[in-house]
């Protein structure tokens, strides 16, 4: 791994990081309390690893149990840029026997490794967008490539969790007016444009759910919030401009946007 991130021969760069390992710490400390791993071992591979000691994704599931996931390596990274977070993503994917493909990395780590700290102010919102360019490109077929994954095959499960999460963050008042929703908004409706009869009957009723929330979005408590105002604008001119792209099952619930 490449280890000019870590200034360990600059003090000031030093006393920075360790001022503020005790915020990654009390993050940390609820990945360290695993059942399988352990956690005593679990902190001082995260620490190593926050101090710049060369580790290695292990190879053996028993011992990755007492070790910082990958995407928790990406936030303890000192500079976590495109380049990084796929030098670590390709690590752990050549070794790791966990489930690959492209269901779910993104809400996951914006809810659970990324928010509290970037409220907290230890990490910045850029982390969440090099992430999404990260692993998953520019485009759904770029994200496929990246993921090695047939979305096709996916198609329903992954389109009704997206859709789902989205727009369960869009009316809760949740911590952060934040997740990298342009990138998310471009993977979506490559999904969408994929949509045939079959997939379409099986996400109806999530659909209409969905477009309820739009079309009601003005009346929800997040309404004045910029960042799920920003969404909802973007999500609705994205549809009504590839509406004739869709399966025309949509154009009932678009045409309603306009």
């Amino acid at each position: 791994m490449d280890k000019t991130a870590w200034k360990i021969s600059d003090p000031e760069w030093v006393k920075q990081r360790e001022a503020i390992w005790p915020k990654f710490e009390k993050f940390l400390s609820r990945f360290a309390k695993s059942d399988d791993g352990d956690p005593v071992k679990f902190m001082r591979n995260a620490r190593d690893f926050y101090d710049g000691v060369d580790l290695e994704y292990p190879i053996d599931p028993v011992l990755s149990l007492s070790f910082p996931d990958w995407m928790l390596l990406v936030v303890l990274h000192p500079a976590p840029t495109v380049e990084n977070i796929r030098e670590i993503y390709a690590d752990w994917s050549s070794k790791s026997s966990g489930e690959k493909g492209y269901y779910g990395h993104y809400f996951l780590s914006v809810h659970l490794f990324w928010v509290r700290l970037i409220v907290d102010g230890v990490l910045t919102k850029s982390v969440g967008e090099n992430f999404m360019e990260a692993i998953y490109g520019n485009t759904l077929d770029e994200a496929c490539q990246i993921q090695g994954c047939d979305i096709v095959k996916t198609l329903f499960p992954t389109i009704e969790s997206t859709l789902g999460q989205l727009m369960k963050w869009s009316i809760q008042n949740m911590e952060a007016d934040y997740i990298p929703y342009e990138r998310l908004l471009v993977q979506l409706m490559g999904m969408l444009l994929l949509v045939d009869d079959a997939v379409f009957d099986k996400l109806e009723f999530g659909l209409k759910r969905t477009f309820r929330t739009i079309y009601n979005f003005d009346t929800s408590e997040t309404a004045h919030l910029p960042g799920r105002m920003d969404f909802i604008n973007k999500f609705k001119a994205a549809l009504i401009e590839n509406r004739d792209k869709l399966n025309p099952r949509f154009w009932p619930y678009i045409d309603q946007l306009t």
